[in-house]
């Protein structure tokens, strides 16, 4: 297995050799998808409110998941004043222009970008690369107190995984890297933040080997020492070891599904781990369950879908619904990517990256799903020179943070910030 493979629009990009054959797929309107944790997708793969804040931000809103099945105005239910065809507001005027309303009445373009044609611009911004974390693959990221949290990954994607990491603040733009060393060093792990702590699980020692597996959940509390504080948690019964999979906070748990076993099979095992009484079991019992590969998952209401993949039904959708605890299949919509390497969940909109191309290196975009709206978009707003598909994610206020990854020729050190359309 290669462990860096990225998604591009037409299939993935494996970094240990050239295009993956049979991943060569696309999405379900033949051009694309992206997501991991690693991943997130994913690695990392982070829930609504992965910083602790809501994670929804200025004229956002989220409604448990309705669908009105047309074009939302991104307004709240609140607001006074209707968007007319002109991007004109009673209350907000011009919406094409003001930096305050950009696109949406309250939508407001952060960190300087200025609003043109209701777009807030330039969409992607660079990171500073001063002081920053040895680049890697295979890392996991979690927004927590305002911050970028990245950690474990490995130089290249057939090295030994690390146990370093680092802390980014999107305010002072400066990386601080005195976060202490995980207790096992792990590649192709998932992360979640819960607003107080970040929970990871998975992953494999060494990057390209799928029985060398990490044990155990790993927390961490900033509040803990002078620098923060990684434990070991062992409460309950965790999940079989697995890599490559989403990690997913759904409000009150860490959601753990699918992934790829000790011999490189997809498996249809998953777990909730609920800080205060530990694991629950929550494996699939349906036919053809079992999803590997980069697969994609998000909460959404009251249920949890996954799109994306490989084995058993992959790329077909699949939903959990946390109320009853039931399995069934989710018809998702189109232009749904069949594959999902990195993704952020803001809340209201779950962002999927994707390489533009199979070569390297390769520009990003980026497929949104709106949870109200029940819609995929694809935005190709120009990327910085050096950001890959493979960057780990989080979603941090108003913005999507993506840092290093590798597309096949060694870790890249670019990291960048991005800000999403108006909903």
């Amino acid at each position: 297995m290669c462990a860096a493979a990225v998604v591009v629009a037409g299939g993935t990009i494996a970094a240990c050799g050239g295009a993956s054959g049979s991943d060569l797929i696309g999405s379900t309107d033949d051009d694309g998808g992206g997501g991991d944790e690693g991943g997130d997708v994913d690695g990392n793969v982070v829930g609504p409110g992965a910083d602790g804040s809501s994670g929804v931000d200025a004229g956002a809103h989220v409604d448990g998941g309705s669908k009105d099945g047309g074009k939302d105005s991104g307004r709240d239910a609140g607001d006074s004043g209707s968007v007319d065809a002109g991007l004109k507001d009673a209350g907000c005027g011009d919406l094409t222009a003001s930096n305050a309303n950009c696109g949406a009445c309250g939508y407001a373009c952060v960190h300087g970008r200025n609003c043109v044609a209701a777009r807030c611009a330039p969409a992607w911004q660079t990171i500073t690369t001063v002081n920053e974390p040895t680049p890697r693959t295979g890392h996991a990221a979690a927004g927590l107190g305002g911050k970028l949290y990245v950690f474990g990954g490995g130089a290249s994607a057939s090295s030994t995984a690390l146990d370093t990491g680092g802390i980014y603040d999107p305010t002072a733009d400066s990386w601080d890297t005195t976060i202490p060393t995980m207790k096992k060093a792990r590649c192709n792990h998932a992360a979640v933040a819960n607003g107080t702590k970040i929970y990871t699980f998975g992953g494999i020692t060494t990057c390209n080997d799928p029985t060398s597996a990490a044990p155990q959940l790993e927390e961490f509390d900033p509040a803990m020492g002078a620098n923060g504080q990684w434990t070991e948690n062992n409460k309950g019964s965790a999940p079989d070891p697995r890599s490559t999979f989403p990690g997913i906070w759904t409000g009150t748990a860490m959601f753990v599904f699918g992934g790829t076993n000790s011999i490189a099979l997809p498996v249809a095992s998953g777990a909730q781990f609920t800080p205060a009484t530990g694991w629950t079991d929550v494996s699939c019992p349906l036919a053809l369950c079992a999803r590997g590969g980069f697969f994609g998952g998000f909460v959404d209401g009251t249920v949890v879908r996954f799109f994306g993949g490989s084995g058993g039904s992959a790329p077909a959708g699949l939903m959990f619904d946390l109320g009853t605890s039931k399995w069934s299949a989710w018809a998702s919509p189109l232009n749904t990517p069949l594959l999902a390497h990195r993704t952020a969940d803001q809340g209201r909109l779950f962002l999927a990256l994707e390489a533009a191309a199979i070569t390297c290196p390769h520009s990003v975009g980026v497929r949104i799903y709106d949870k109200k709206s029940g819609t995929w978009t694809k935005d190709s707003a120009a990327s910085p020179a050096g950001l890959n598909a493979d960057a780990a994610t989080a979603f941090i206020g108003s913005e999507l943070f993506a840092w290093s990854g590798d597309c096949g020729g060694g870790a890249s050190a670019v990291g960048a910030r991005y800000q999403p359309p108006a909903p």
